[in-house]
């Protein structure tokens, strides 16, 4: 996580226009007009943070009309040296749709001319997965979010991201991969999973899958909808989606997907009312009318094709151990490998059942 010093923070902020910035200020107040004051930091607040670019959190003290003296805490994101805005033209374009997104009340550009957004603060990250009711609103928001129209005008220009463009890449990351395991720099465990025979068959299983992955249909896709990046306003209220900057046009169930990577959980009643709830609000919200047993089928496809997408970032991880959530680079080493070798295990043994010439004659 990029949190920006305390300096650094009031260095943007008086950067900014001030004139501006008071505008900014009143449409998240609810006010006409106010003044900007001061900036105040307390570095031990935490709340919808994210991933990505430099960001704070801040309590923007200000004096209306009648001269009043009111403070309202926001969460500023600082794109700085991205040249431009993007992640502004998606909050105003979902907020448009009433799409589940936190509130951005404006964005401002630094002298630099990158993008300072200021968004709604919110105070309770993430959910818990393992309990049905909080599982069964995130799945709602994810629905809703995910069969938002963007066939409008005024959509945005939206990345259209197809699976059989990424194959190449995917088919490099496998070979770097495998390479780094059984050169033995990955672990003993890694080393003995990247040995495996079964390697032979990737080619044909990744292009395989990437064709199933292209015949389903298009949604809104976050990228990155894990709980780090689902938010409430308060306890129990709606979950919120935020991280906007990787959204685009894709296989619709790519984020659901990642929700069950657990093919066994769905056999537990709990967890297939859930499937059934996401499935019944993505069709209520104008998305695509899916069966649950069709929908087992996507995540067979899918649920592999998210997971062997991943292993870019996985690799670097697990040779570096640059994590967000340790400074300790080998325990985010041990982490990541642990999770590559869960990875490599499902993979191979995918692999093992995988036969290219009977998927051909299906077809």
């Amino acid at each position: 996580m990029q949190i920006l010093p305390i300096q650094q923070a009031r260095a943007l902020i008086d950067s900014l226009d001030s004139a501006e910035l008071s505008q900014v200020l009143a449409q998240a107040a609810g006010q006409e007009s106010v003044m900007f004051l001061d900036l105040r930091i307390d570095e031990r607040i935490r709340g919808c943070q994210g991933y990505v670019c430099p960001k704070f959190i801040g309590d923007f003290v200000y004096r209306t009309t009648r001269g009043q003296t009111n403070v309202i805490r926001l969460l500023v994101k600082h794109f700085k040296g991205w040249g431009g805005g993007g992640e502004s033209e998606y909050y105003r374009w979902l907020m448009r749709h009433n799409a589940p997104v936190p509130r951005m009340w404006g964005a401002l550009r630094d002298p630099a001319g990158d993008e300072a957004l200021f968004l709604e603060w919110l105070p309770y990250v993430g959910y818990h997965r393992s309990d049905p009711a909080d599982r069964s609103e995130f799945l709602r928001a994810l629905a809703m979010f995910n069969a938002t129209p963007f066939d409008a005008p005024e959509t945005p220009r939206l990345p259209l991201h197809g699976a059989a463009e990424k194959v190449a890449e995917i088919l490099d990351t496998c070979t770097r991969l495998l390479a780094q395991g059984r050169a033995g720099n990955l672990g003993d465990a890694i080393e003995g999973q990247c040995a495996r025979s079964e390697w032979e068959r990737f080619p044909d299983y990744v292009r395989w899958i990437a064709e199933q992955v292209d015949h389903l249909p298009v949604g809104l896709v976050h990228s990155d909808a894990g709980t780090q990046n689902v938010g409430r306003r308060e306890p129990g209220g709606p979950i919120l989606l935020f991280d906007l900057h990787r959204i685009c046009r894709d296989c619709v169930f790519t984020d659901v997907a990642r929700v069950f990577t657990d093919m066994q959980l769905l056999r537990e009643a709990s967890w297939q009312k859930s499937a059934e709830h996401y499935l019944r609000v993505l069709r209520e919200s104008g998305g695509p009318a899916v069966a649950f047993e069709t929908f087992l089928d996507v995540l067979r496809v899918v649920g592999p094709w998210n997971r062997v997408g991943f292993w870019g970032w996985s690799l670097a991880r697990c040779l570096d151990g640059q994590v967000d959530f340790t400074a300790d680079r080998e325990e985010g080493k041990r982490v990541y490998r642990g999770w590559m070798l869960d990875h490599l295990t499902e993979t191979a043994e995918e692999l093992r059942s995988f036969d290219p010439v009977r998927q051909e004659a299906d077809r």
